[in-house]
């Protein structure tokens, strides 16, 4: 099937498999800043936004995505070649942390 959505303000359209995760997807599509770590929710290092939310790119289906507006890490910060600088390009508010 084919999801159509925005990712790091790039329109996309990607062929995605029903029961796919989005972090599968992700990494199929050549995006790696997302990382695997529990696979189930917990560690919070697969951490994306969706349309302003964070969550678990894990614990979705990439179909989810549909017409919403996802970001990476890529999509907020770079580091500068050049000088080393960490750039931020866009604030988002801190994933919920469990105590």
């Amino acid at each position: 099937m084919k999801v159509a959505f925005t990712l790091n303000g790039d329109q996309v359209t990607w062929d995605v498999h029903p029961g796919e995760t989005f972090f599968e997807t992700l990494k199929m599509e050549g995006h790696y800043s997302a990382k695997r770590g529990c696979n189930t929710g917990d560690c919070g290092v697969c951490i994306v936004t969706l349309d302003g939310e964070n969550i678990h790119s894990c614990q979705i289906f990439s179909g989810s995505v549909e017409g919403q507006c996802v970001r990476t890490i890529d999509g907020i910060v770079y580091r500068n070649k050049k000088t080393g600088e960490v750039i931020v390009k866009d604030k988002v508010k801190p994933a919920e942390t469990s105590s």
